[in-house]
């Protein structure tokens, strides 16, 4: 999680690919990002909580909020995100956004 969060911040849309897990990635990503990274300032990471992930899981969830400023106006991305282990490595699946508080 934490490490995709990086990813977004700094640009490495290679990453965010190559960590989405492969039966769910689209191109999507990529328009998505290039669209909204000049008028993104990312500004920092919360996690809420985390259920399963364990070195025994093969699924897990992390809920989080990543604070940032777009066009000069702060903003708050909060997510359910799931994640699926394939191969010994995490790979994100999908993300179900929550109501910002």
């Amino acid at each position: 999680m934490c490490s995709r969060y990086s990813a977004y911040v700094v640009g490495q849309v290679d990453y965010l690919v190559a960590t989405t897990f492969p039966a769910v990635r689209t191109t999507d990503l990529w328009i998505n990002y290039k669209s909204t990274h000049d008028s993104i300032q990312w500004i920092g990471l919360e996690v809420l909580r985390k259920s399963q992930g364990g070195a025994n899981d093969k699924t897990g969830k992390v809920e989080f909020k990543a604070s940032y400023i777009q066009d000069g106006q702060p903003a708050v991305h909060h997510e359910l995100s799931r994640f699926r282990r394939s191969g010994g490595d995490w790979y994100y699946v999908d993300g179900k956004l929550e109501e910002v508080n």
